[in-house]
């Protein structure tokens, strides 16, 4: 609601043209991701979809690591990346995080 305290973490998709313009908090951490936009605090590089599911490099400030999910296609990807900037921004390691990315199955009868 209108007087809810501001978001500790605010996961912007800066692909998307709205992105850059969405008003932040200042005392919100800003997460920016994108599959295809650069200069980005997470992105996705070298992705591939297939149907045995997604693979991608996640590109961080600090590493590069891998990502695999059996879920399908590139709107999964951008969901992805969303779960990652949320929870990567709220301290979660991101061992923990991709490990459970690759252990969630898609939903039956969804893309």
């Amino acid at each position: 609601g209108q007087d809810a305290p501001p978001p500790a973490v605010a996961a912007i998709n800066f692909d998307d043209p709205s992105g850059p313009r969405v008003p932040v908090a200042p005392t919100s951490r800003l997460i920016r991701f994108g599959l295809h936009a650069d200069d980005l605090d997470l992105r996705a590089a070298n992705l591939h979809c297939s149907f045995d599911g997604i693979r991608f490099d996640l590109v961080t400030p600090t590493a590069t690591v891998p990502v695999t999910s059996p879920m399908l296609g590139e709107v999964n990807a951008v969901n992805i990346l969303s779960a990652i900037a949320a929870t990567w921004g709220h301290g979660i390691p991101l061992d923990a995080i991709l490990a459970g990315i690759a252990a969630c199955p898609g939903v039956p009868g969804r893309f």
